[in-house]
């Protein structure tokens, strides 16, 4: 590599982190506001594959790089709750999932375990993939004496379908899954907000 090669990928590096912030700029209230029109408060986010950024005295060069882009595939997880010293059936809890290219996530749900610095996902090697938002919609089977979130803390991590009916996640709740195309929530969140609404109205009856 020449001196003209590395300013030219040192350019590309720049323009890429500033594409990001400012996409994350866009899409982080905009999903504050789509749980906001479905009557949810938030919850917590997390990486859907990778850890968060070490701490401060963490070498860097020990983690997995992709700890470091924490929000190429995160869960963002919103709640409504009537009351929260027990549950009833109107309360539902409501994830997130970006996935800014789907690629990432095929290839980690294959591997079955967390990048390391290691063994992780080669960046330039990695199928290009497609920018999806996942939203997972779970209700609860039956009212308890219990907070939404000790009833959340006993949800099982489980492979839910996009498309397929209710499938029970633990002893409490079920879960339904959508998906659409990034593309499409940035322009309009109409549709998506609609169809969650729907089943909300339909898990209550």
């Amino acid at each position: 590599m020449n001196k003209e090669d590395a300013e030219g990928i040192v350019a590309q590096l720049q323009q890429a982190h500033r594409i990001s912030v400012a996409f994350y700029r866009r899409i982080l209230p905009l999903l504050d506001m789509v749980a906001k029109q479905l009557e949810c408060t938030f919850y917590y986010w997390e990486p859907e594959y990778t850890n968060r950024p070490g701490r401060g005295s963490s070498r860097p060069s020990q983690s997995s790089s992709w700890d470091y882009v924490p929000l190429y595939s995160s869960i963002h997880t919103y709640k409504h709750v009537a009351d929260e010293t027990k549950t009833g059936l109107e309360d539902f809890g409501l994830e997130f999932y970006l996935n800014i290219e789907d690629s990432f996530g095929k290839t980690m749900d294959k591997s079955k375990r967390q990048p390391d610095a290691i063994r992780q996902p080669d960046a330039i090697a990695l199928p290009a993939g497609q920018g999806v938002l996942r939203i997972h919609l779970n209700r609860l089977k039956n009212a308890e004496n219990a907070s939404f979130v000790e009833l959340w803390e006993e949800t099982a991590e489980a492979s839910v379908v996009v498309g397929e009916p209710w499938k029970s996640v633990s002893n409490h709740w079920e879960c339904r899954a959508f998906e659409w195309p990034l593309a499409s929530v940035i322009c309009d969140t109409g549709p998506m907000v609609a169809e969650i609404q729907k089943h909300i109205l339909m898990a209550r009856t």
